[in-house]
């Protein structure tokens, strides 16, 4: 109940700030809701009697825009509701509150600071791959900086990030973590049609009881306008990650890898086809890692100035490195 109440409490404090923000400035109000219905071939990620189940899901947003002379504010609030057909246990319910503040230097210079607070009854994975559905309630808080010098206008871009995050479980200590990450990329244009980005970044977390790791991702994409009509893109990582010397055979060099191209055939309607293969950490199998492939296909028809109808299907394959499960998650969503 206290739990419950203090995301309420949340909730309600910041619809008010969304309010009082519409009414005292000229700001910019979005407001999306969409829903979609899935398929889980495991639902409990175990290794010997696999449950299958169908979910069905409601995510509602609400943000504010704040834009200044030199200033850009930005702060939303958003919700996911899931619930399974048969396995009630697994349900998830999860609101995340958001702000951004950006503020430019100078035409070439700016600097960003962006805080994320989740509070959740249930782990999720970022970008939509589910995790094992275990209820349990925590609260997760995000803060990033970002600062990025355009050394040649249009030509080269130098940015320096660094991002702290803290995962606070409330009915144990045990699982806790603290992150920090520290990100240099560089973006080269090549002509007007091509962009190319490198960035070098460090990595270290440290748990409340388990293995600390450290690890150097370095990813390099290409970005290319292929026609008037068509945009491809493709990224390459490789995460050298080290843990503590008693733990050495946890340690590994693992790739990512993302492709995305994107269509505008027509002046309202928008499509695009994206094909990923993610290696990230478990939240619950502490101390191992997830990797997850994943394809998604989405339509987006702008129906009017201020309003877009999304339609998207996805298919994500996931595995454990060091656990013998497997699950498959078949989604489709519609937002407007």
């Amino acid at each position: 109940m206290r739990n419950s109440a203090f995301r309420l409490c949340l909730c309600v404090i910041h619809l008010l700030i969304l309010s009082l923000g519409s009414v005292l400035y000229a700001a910019d109000i979005d407001f999306r809701v969409s829903s979609g219905v899935g398929y889980d071939s495991n639902v409990f990620r175990s290794a010997t009697e696999p449950e299958k189940d169908v979910r069905l899901k409601l995510a509602p947003k609400l943000s504010l825009t704040l834009p200044f002379y030199k200033t850009y504010f930005a702060i939303s609030s958003s919700g996911v509701l899931e619930r399974y057909v048969n396995r009630t246990d697994a349900d998830l319910v999860e609101l995340v509150f958001s702000g951004v503040g950006r503020y430019s230097l100078s035409d070439r210079m700016s600097f960003s600071l962006q805080d994320n607070l989740i509070v959740s009854d249930r782990v999720r994975l970022a970008e939509r791959l589910t995790d094992l559905p275990r209820r349990r309630e925590f609260v997760s808080n995000s803060i990033s900086s970002d600062f990025r010098h355009e050394l040649r206008e249009d030509v080269l871009t130098l940015s320096l990030g660094y991002t702290n995050r803290i995962r606070d479980y409330l009915d144990s200590e045990e699982d806790d973590w603290v992150s920090h990450s520290g990100q240099l990329r560089m973006e080269y244009f090549i002509g007007y049609k091509t962009l190319a980005q490198l960035s070098l970044g460090l990595v270290g977390k440290g748990y409340a009881v388990d293995v600390d790791y450290f690890s150097v991702p370095i990813t390099a994409s290409l970005r290319r306008k292929l026609s008037n009509k068509l945009d491809a893109s493709f990224s390459l990582g490789l995460e050298n990650r080290r843990y503590d010397e008693p733990y050495e055979d946890r340690n590994w060099d693992e790739p990512n890898i993302s492709l995305n191209i994107t269509g505008r055939f027509t002046p309202k309607t928008t499509s695009s086809l994206k094909l990923q293969r993610r290696v990230h950490d478990s939240d619950l199998a502490v101390g191992n890692t997830l990797v997850s492939k994943a394809g998604t296909i989405t339509l987006a028809l702008n129906l009017s100035k201020s309003a877009q109808l999304l339609l998207e299907g996805l298919y994500s394959r996931n595995d454990y490195m060091r656990l013998p499960w497997t699950s498959s998650v078949y989604e489709g969503n519609v937002t407007l």
